[in-house]
Order: C-alpha cells, then sequence, then structure tokens
C-alpha cells in the first residue's frame, strides 16, 4: 500500500517533488531497496527513537524545505537549461528530457543528476553523494546512492556496461561523462 501512494504522489505533478520518508515495520535490506525504488527520499524502520525521527526528518527539510529548494550542497548554476547531447535538463522547471522524451526523475534523482552535471567529469565518491545529497546525519544504508543511480539510469535509458551519461567508477562512485556532452545552454 506504502508503494503505491508513493507512485501515485510521484507520479502527480502537484506532489512530484513532496520529501517522502518511509516509517515501517519492515526491516529487511529488500523492504528498505523497494521504498527507496518507489522513490522514497529515506526510510526509517521501527522501532526508532523519536529524537531520531525528528533528527532525520529536519535533515530532510533543511535540504528540501520547499518544492524549488535545491537539497544539493553545491550552488545550482544560473543557466536555466543545458542542453548535454541527446539529455536536456530544465533546472527552473526541473524538467528532463532524454531523446525528446520526457523523463519523470524523484526529486532525490534530479538532485543527483543535477549534482553530477555540476560536477561534469569529476569522479564523486558514494560518501560525498551521501553527504551532499543526504546529508551528514542520514542514517539511511549505505547502498541509497546505488540505488538512485540505477533508477536514474534506468530512466535516461543508460546502460552501467556501455554509458552513455553516468559512468560508475569501482570502489569509488560515478561521474556524468565529459564526453557525452554537448556545449550549449538554452
Amino acid at each position: 500500500m506504502g508503494l503505491d501512494i508513493v507512485d501515485e504522489l510521484r507520479n502527480n505533478a502537484d506532489t512530484e517533488d513532496i520529501p517522502i520518508i518511509f516509517l515501517s515495520a519492515k526491516t529487511t535490506e529488500m523492504d528498505k531497496v523497494k521504498g527507496l525504488n518507489a522513490g522514497a527520499d529515506d526510510y526509517i524502520a521501527k522501532p526508532f527513537g523519536t529524537l531520531e525521527l525528528v533528527a532525520r526528518v529536519t535533515a530532510l527539510l533543511r535540504r528540501c524545505g520547499s518544492k524549488n529548494a535545491s537539497c544539493s550542497q553545491k550552488p545550482q548554476q544560473a543557466i536555466s537549461s543545458i542542453d548535454p547531447r541527446g539529455l536536456r535538463i530544465n533546472i527552473d522547471a526541473r524538467q528532463v528530457m532524454v531523446d525528446n522524451r520526457h523523463v519523470h526523475l524523484t526529486f532525490k534523482e534530479f538532485e543527483l543528476l543535477l549534482y553530477l552535471y555540476n560536477n561534469i567529469g569529476r569522479a564523486i565518491s558514494r560518501d560525498k553523494l551521501l553527504d551532499d545529497l543526504w546529508g551528514v546525519d542520514f542514517a539511511g544504508i549505505y547502498r541509497t546512492v546505488d540505488v538512485h543511480v540505477k533508477n536514474l539510469r534506468h530512466k535516461l535509458n543508460d546502460k552501467k556496461e556501455n554509458p552513455r551519461f553516468i559512468q560508475t567508477i569501482r570502489g569509488h562512485g560515478y561521474k556524468l561523462l565529459e564526453s557525452n556532452l554537448s556545449n550549449g545552454a538554452k
């Protein structure tokens, strides 16, 4: 039921960007991965302490306090949209297109893509991505970054084995490939 609600929220233009935290009695790694894959920004398994819940909600609101706020610690570029080869990111509208096809991204997926774009060609460690996008007080599972990258790749029609946009840097993290980007902001 919770997964269906997240799907419904993420597929509605009025609610697609709201931060979502799962509070669940389901504690297996697979349950957490399913929740994050569905579009949740965090997953807290019961039992949990009230202070932990308040800290996580506060951290999420601090990073994503409004619909247009950036969860990234890195300031957004002033460019309203960027047009890499086959990939178009409209920062102001928070929209992404691949091969002239609209791609629906969760709030966190968009922030991850934008963060990688702001660091084109640079290998970013998983730890750095976790700290900058989820916050240092994020106590979720370490594989959160990998799950979000996997979802992002799927939506961008990108392949891990033959990457078009996002390359895995084994044992380190990820980078947005510079060679696949064209010059030109619109």
